[in-house]
């Protein structure tokens, strides 16, 4: 008889979804929960203006992340790589690590898809990390300096988000200057060169490849120099969304905060979500954070927000997975189809 083998990275990802899914569960159950969803049927047809910020988001990305593809020379369609995200962001909302796991799959889905070569898909996928960190230190700022404007929420909060500000902008810096500088890359490889036996062979193998896409990070940070202010302003667009989405399904349900409120909970809680990698979309610790940090409103109004952004977030999902059934090529990640 023969067992399966269990990865202790598996265990904890699992584990850590069974807990958010408790965490989440023990929100949304309960009287105060019930008088909540009664909110949501009272709102009917309105709520489906909720999915719009998220396809307005969508659409966003997808042409900031053009617009960086388009660096290294290759125009693919619009609507292909717009299928491309959502069914990348399918499966980070949906599983745990779930952003792990896309980011796998994104140059072997920009390959067969939008015809992108795979080494350009990598630097594609690792150039839109560096702007949209960028994009998201921007976002925090604002969301602290609106805290620090209007005074709501805990006075740690806007706090919070400057110091969330720092590490997203430490971050971007640091990861494009690994990527693109030739120190940078240099200092990667040695430390590949050192990969104990089999990686080291295994990177032996790939040296030549390893070799081409950085040249090809060389290739994009040239072309980048004088968009890299226009492809940061499109994705900080695209964080607003976010925010938006928050202050429309708050209004719906009859709370009377502007968006200047609603902004510095919103940034910071965005960073909390990151953190929370293990829990598909940050689930159960970001409600917790809604909970918290929305106490000055009725608990059944929260509970029905909650509630309606992850109804939204299942819609959206559904949606990336049949754009991901409908390809006919399978998708294996990009480490597994590169050439030996």
């Amino acid at each position: 008889m023969t067992f399966a083998r269990v990865h202790l990275r598996d265990v904890v990802r699992w584990l850590g979804l069974a807990l958010a899914l408790a965490l989440l569960g023990k929100l949304l159950l309960g009287p105060e929960a019930a008088a909540g969803f009664l909110l949501l049927r009272d709102l009917g047809p309105r709520l489906l203006f909720g999915l719009l910020p998220f396809l307005a988001f969508e659409v966003i990305d997808t042409a900031a992340w053009r617009r960086l593809i388009r660096s290294l020379g290759h125009a693919p369609r619009y609507l292909a790589l717009l299928r491309a995200r959502m069914s990348l962001e399918a499966i980070n909302l949906t599983l745990p690590a779930g952003a792990a796991v896309a980011e796998a799959l994104t140059p072997s889905l920009l390959q067969r898809g939008c015809e992108v070569a795979l080494g350009d898909g990598v630097v594609a996928l690792a150039a839109r990390r560096w702007t949209v960190l960028r994009a998201h230190a921007v976002y925090l700022s604002l969301g602290a300096l609106a805290g620090f404007l209007l005074g709501v929420g805990p006075a740690a909060l806007p706090w919070s988000s400057l110091v969330f500000a720092a590490v997203a902008s430490g971050g971007a810096s640091a990861a494009r200057r690994l990527f693109t500088e030739r120190s940078g890359s240099l200092r990667l490889e040695a430390l590949l060169e050192r990969l104990p036996g089999r990686l080291h062979v295994w990177f032996a193998r790939r040296r030549a490849s390893f070799a081409a896409v950085d040249r090809r990070f060389e290739t994009f940070a040239e072309a980048e120099k004088e968009r890299w202010l226009a492809n940061t302003s499109l994705y900080v667009a695209a964080w607003l969304t976010e925010s938006v989405e928050t202050f429309l399904l708050l209004r719906l349900l009859g709370a009377r905060l502007s968006f200047l409120e609603v902004l510095p909970v919103e940034t910071c809680l965005s960073f909390v979500r990151g953190l929370a990698f293990l829990a598909p979309a940050g689930l159960g610790v970001q409600d917790l954070g809604y909970v918290t940090l929305f106490a000055s409103l009725p608990r059944p109004l929260v509970l029905a927000f909650i509630a309606a952004k992850r109804g939204k977030e299942l819609f959206w999902a559904a949606a990336g997975y049949l754009m991901l059934l409908a390809r006919r090529a399978p998708l294996v990640p990009a480490a597994f189809s590169a050439n030996p």
